[in-house]
């Protein structure tokens, strides 16, 4: 072990894995799995000798930021949907539109957009 590594350390190191996948099971999305679980240890970071068990908050935060991050999604589908229909009588083909950009990569679905 380094010198200069904290209890923090140890435990990013040996909880890291398990959170990612906690989260992209969650999700769905491995990527997405990385991004929540990177957020969690941030904010567990800062409080992580006040805490009396930190894998169950590890636990509880990578749920609730799940949750959050379905939320948004959600959200953000709407907003796409409101935005590839439009107001009035103008109507597209909005769930195969929907569904062809999501079979996109991100990169490509922005160009598209």
């Amino acid at each position: 072990m380094i010198a200069d590594d904290t209890p923090f350390d140890g435990f990013y190191r040996s909880a890291w894995r398990d959170a990612a996948r906690w989260a992209a099971a969650l999700t769905g999305e491995a990527q997405a799995g990385e991004e929540i679980a990177q957020e969690v240890f941030l904010r567990l970071a800062g409080r992580y000798d006040e805490l009396e068990n930190p894998a169950a908050y590890l636990r509880t935060a990578v749920v609730n930021a799940a949750r959050s991050w379905h939320r948004s999604a959600a959200r953000r589908s709407a907003r796409e949907h409101l935005a590839v229909v439009g107001e009035g009588d103008e109507v597209l083909v909005v769930d195969e539109l929907l569904e062809s950009l999501a079979r996109l990569r991100y990169e490509q679905r922005a160009v598209l957009v």
